[in-house]
C-alpha cells in the first residue's frame, strides 16, 4: 500500500462522512472507478452515506460481483432505498444473484400493500445531524432537480432525528449547525399504515411531506400529502381541501423564492 492510499484510507476511516460527501462532488462512473479500489466495508460506508440516487447511479458502472457484494453486505433500508431507484429488470437481476436470506428480506421491504404509506412514500434528501449549514446548502445545490420542502436529518447509522426547512437553511448563517434548525417533534408514519387512514391527520396542516421510518427508526422516505390523495376516490372532506389550496399557493410562492435563494448562494 503507497503512503497516500494509507492516508487515505485513515481519512475515509475517520471521517467517513466528509468522503462520502467529497466523493458526490464526482461523476458516478469515477466513484465506481474509485470504490473498487477501497475495502468492502469502506465500500459500503461511502456509498451508504451518499444520497441514494447517487449512490444507484455508481451501481450502474460497478461489475455485477461487485455490485452482490454490496448488496449482501449493506444494511437493508440503504440497499432497499438504492434497489427502488434502479429499473425493475435491474433489481430482479442484481436480487437473482444474492443470498436467499437477504433477498426475502429486501422484497420484503421492496413490497409494500398497493395504497400503504410505504408504496406511495418517496426517496428524500437526508444529511448528518452533525453538519454545517454551509455543507448541507452544498448538497442541496448538487440535487436542486428535487423539488423537496425539507431536508431529513440522521446520524450516522441512518437513524431519523428531524426536518430542516430548506428556506430557513438558506437564510441560516453558513457556520450554523442543523441542529440549531431542526425540528424534531413531528409526526412519523410507518409504511404499513393504509393511505386512506393518514388523510385528515392534523400535521398536513403544517407539513407538504411527512417522513416513513421502520420499527428501528431508520429513516425510508416521506409520503407527500398530494401524492397520498391521489390514490383515495374521496377528497371532498373540506379538511382536505383546505390543506390543498393552501398548500398549493404556498408551495408555488415558495419555490419561486427558494430558486431565488439558491441562486444568490455562493459556493
Amino acid at each position: 500500500m503507497t503512503n497516500n492510499q494509507t492516508i487515505l484510507n485513515d481519512f475515509i476511516s475517520k471521517q467517513p462522512f466528509a468522503a462520502a460527501q467529497t466523493l458526490e462532488r464526482l461523476s458516478s462512473k469515477a466513484v465506481a472507478d474509485f470504490i473498487q479500489t477501497v475495502s468492502l466495508a469502506k465500500c459500503v460506508c461511502l456509498l451508504s452515506l451518499m444520497n441514494a440516487r447517487k449512490a444507484a447511479d455508481c451501481f450502474v458502472f460497478l461489475p455485477i460481483k461487485k455490485t452482490t457484494e454490496i448488496i449482501e453486505k449493506g444494511e437493508v433500508h440503504f440497499i432497499t432505498a438504492v434497489l427502488m431507484l434502479l429499473e425493475n429488470t435491474v433489481q430482479e437481476s442484481l436480487l437473482a444473484k444474492v443470498s436467499k436470506e437477504k433477498k426475502a428480506i429486501l422484497k420484503l421491504k421492496m413490497d409494500h400493500e398497493p395504497n400503504s404509506v410505504g408504496a406511495l412514500m418517496e426517496t428524500v434528501l437526508s444529511v448528518n445531524k452533525e453538519m454545517s449549514v454551509r455543507e448541507a446548502v452544498q448538497i442541496v445545490k448538487r440535487n436542486s432537480e428535487k423539488e423537496d420542502f425539507y431536508l431529513y436529518v440522521v446520524d450516522l447509522e441512518g437513524n431519523f432525528e428531524g426536518i430542516v426547512r430548506l428556506k430557513e437553511l438558506l437564510l441560516a448563517k453558513k457556520n450554523a449547525s442543523l441542529e440549531d434548525l431542526m425540528i424534531s417533534k413531528i409526526l412519523k408514519l410507518s409504511p404499513e399504515i393504509p393511505i386512506k387512514s393518514i388523510l385528515n391527520y392534523n400535521s398536513w396542516l403544517e407539513y407538504h411531506h411527512i417522513p416513513v421510518v421502520d420499527k428501528f427508526e431508520k429513516l425510508l422516505g416521506a409520503l407527500a400529502y398530494k401524492r397520498s390523495i391521489e390514490f383515495t376516490e374521496d377528497i371532498s372532506n373540506s379538511s382536505n381541501e383546505k390543506v390543498m389550496e393552501t398548500g398549493s399557493a404556498l408551495g408555488e410562492l415558495y419555490r419561486i423564492g427558494l430558486t431565488g435563494i439558491l441562486k444568490s448562494v455562493s459556493n
